[in-house]
């Protein structure tokens, strides 16, 4: 598919009203007719601190859109230069696969300036962004994948809140804030909750983020358990814990859990590991509950000392 876009390097609410402008000027000092010109914007979770922008005009396909982003990568240094941060201009031509990247700071300079006849460009612009390739390529095609995408006549009036309302709305979406995964009601004994919620607070993510982490670091010695009623066994799947945490290497053990009263908790989830653990409640004839407490004690002293990749 051709691409044509380009991406701020700043998730903020409040830039529409300056890209409109900037945009503007440069339509009027290249002699360009803003008439029927519109500005995309595109946001996702997963790329918290850059935000894509497409100029199309009415009646235009994919192609016209890579054909004028390859003519006016220029736009890329003006909008650099009014907002004071790095903007990328992507370009690809889906016939042939040549792709360009350039990158200007602020000061309207160059410094990364990459063209191929593959997606190399974009795996440049994507370990810079620190996104997977993958996800900025959904994004520059502006896609399903898209979390939010919102748009508006270039010509105005500018709506200060264009923006403003698409990023309250993918900061209030637990399903934006946690792609890939799902909502997972379980009763824990509440010195697991209160000691998971204090490890959470202490690393600076999710609770959920620890659950499947706990569950992957521990699963694999916990299978004997899992025994059905006629007495056949489970083979343990593959571990695959979030990238996001390293697991601790304590020195000492911690503290014996004391049992505790059973209260639930809603943690988000990977959809498969919610899917592990039903299929194994069934299997065994017992709660999710259980079956993730045969792996938290023997991921319990991991969890605790984990921390950030």
């Amino acid at each position: 598919m051709d691409i044509g876009a380009f991406v701020v390097e700043r998730m903020s609410a409040r830039i529409h009203p300056a890209v409109a402008e900037a945009t503007r000027g440069y339509f009027r000092e290249n002699g360009l007719d803003i008439g029927s010109a519109w500005l995309s914007y595109a946001l996702h979770p997963r790329m918290p601190a850059a935000i894509v922008i497409r100029l199309w005009f009415e009646g235009d396909d994919a192609r016209d859109v890579y054909l004028w982003c390859s003519e006016h990568a220029e736009l890329a240094a003006t909008l650099a230069n009014r907002l004071g941060c790095g903007v990328w201009c992507f370009t690809r031509e889906g016939r042939t696969c040549a792709t360009g990247c350039v990158h200007y700071d602020r000061n309207r300079s160059v410094d990364v300036s990459y063209f191929q006849e593959s997606s190399g460009p974009l795996g440049v612009g994507a370990s810079r962004l620190g996104v997977p390739r993958d996800l900025l390529e959904e994004q520059l095609e502006m896609g399903s994948g898209a979390t939010l995408h919102v748009q508006q006549p270039l010509a105005g009036p500018d709506d200060p809140r264009l923006l403003q309302n698409a990023v309250d709305e993918l900061l209030s979406d637990p399903r934006s804030q946690f792609p890939g995964r799902e909502a997972f009601p379980v009763f824990l004994p509440d010195t697991v909750v209160n000691e998971l919620e204090a490890t959470a607070r202490r690393v600076g993510c999710d609770i959920g983020l620890l659950f499947w982490a706990a569950w992957e670091w521990g699963k694999p010695d916990s299978y004997k358990a899992f025994v059905s009623e006629s007495g056949k066994k489970r083979r343990p799947t593959a571990s695959m814990p979030p990238s996001e945490l390293v697991a601790g290497q304590p020195k000492t053990e911690p503290e014996p859990l004391s049992a505790g009263q059973r209260v639930k908790i809603t943690p988000w989830v990977p959809t498969r590991l919610a899917k592990q653990l039903h299929d194994l409640a069934e299997f065994c004839d017992r709660g999710v509950g259980w079956v993730f407490m045969r792996a938290y004690p023997l991921a319990r002293a991991r969890v605790l000392a984990a921390a950030k990749a």
